[in-house]
């Protein structure tokens, strides 16, 4: 798998999660590990590290990110920071 589309599907993680309530992805930092071999199944996560209640409109949060692969190695991981509403 080409590591753009390993990077998209990390992103699909926020924007299935923030999106829908109004959230905004405001910055993104991946960092490839390893190849992913076509054929490989892959698990996408994300877990919400830091909260910064700025004010309205301004509030984010920061999030982990990590790509596994079938065994359970990680093939990418990164950080985002998340706009919410």
């Amino acid at each position: 798998m080409h590591g753009n589309q390993t990077m998209s599907l990390m992103v699909t993680v926020i924007t299935n999660w923030a999106y829908a309530s109004g959230g905004r992805l405001k910055k993104l930092e991946v960092k490839l590990i390893k190849p992913v071999p076509v054929g490989s199944t892959c698990t996408y996560g994300a877990i919400v590290s830091e909260k910064h209640p700025i004010g309205k409109g301004r509030d984010f949060v920061a999030l982990d990110l990590w790509a596994a692969n079938q065994d359970g190695e990680k093939v990418a991981v990164g950080t985002a920071q998340v706009t919410l509403p």
